[in-house]
């Protein structure tokens, strides 16, 4: 079937805006895109790039505004998403409680 071109698409309920993880447990950065043909997504923080939709061991150091980014020939839509880090303990970064 036939499927007409569409801009890459990064709306709240497929890429939300803020994101808590917690430290020490496997997490995924959720974000995926929309768009025909599918768009290819990147998201970075500081020129470090964390791959969407992977797991990845919660470390403090990750925490913070990263840029999602979704493109294809027809555009690109971008994103911001907040990303916290919580300690093991219930706290958000910093000490532990």
């Amino acid at each position: 079937p036939f499927s007409p071109s569409a801009k890459p698409r990064l709306d709240p309920q497929s890429c939300p805006a803020e994101q808590n993880w917690t430290e020490g447990q496997e997490e995924i950065l959720e974000c995926r895109s929309r768009g025909h043909p599918d768009p290819v997504l990147e998201c970075s923080r500081d020129g470090h790039s964390m791959d969407p939709g992977i797991p990845h061991l919660a470390d403090r150091a990750q925490a913070g505004l990263y840029l999602c980014r979704a493109r294809n020939e027809l555009g690109t839509a971008e994103r911001n998403v907040t990303l916290r880090v919580l300690c093991e303990s219930g706290g958000f970064g910093g000490e532990f409680g």
